[in-house]
């Protein structure tokens, strides 16, 4: 409920945005998408492998997981687009 308080308070502090609707929304920058994806992936690599507390069997499918799940949606979105 923190979460979701902090949210409204802030969408009410920050306010619609400017020209919403009457003009086109420009794309994202790429570079930044793939720079914060990259990130992300990088510290869930981290994560993922910490979470067995060890160096045993269960970082090392974890850390396998973390590499290869995102790789097949890569995959799977590429042979579907």
């Amino acid at each position: 409920m923190g979460s979701g308080f902090s949210a409204l308070a802030a969408a009410l502090v920050v306010g619609a945005r400017k020209d919403y609707g009457r003009q086109a929304l420009l794309p994202p920058n790429t570079k930044y998408v793939l720079l914060g994806a990259g990130l992300l992936w990088f510290g869930w690599f981290g994560f993922n492998g910490g979470s067995g507390l060890s160096t045993g069997h269960d970082a090392v499918l974890a850390f396998t997981n973390t590499l290869l799940c995102p790789a097949c949606t890569l995959l799977v979105w590429l042979v579907l687009a």
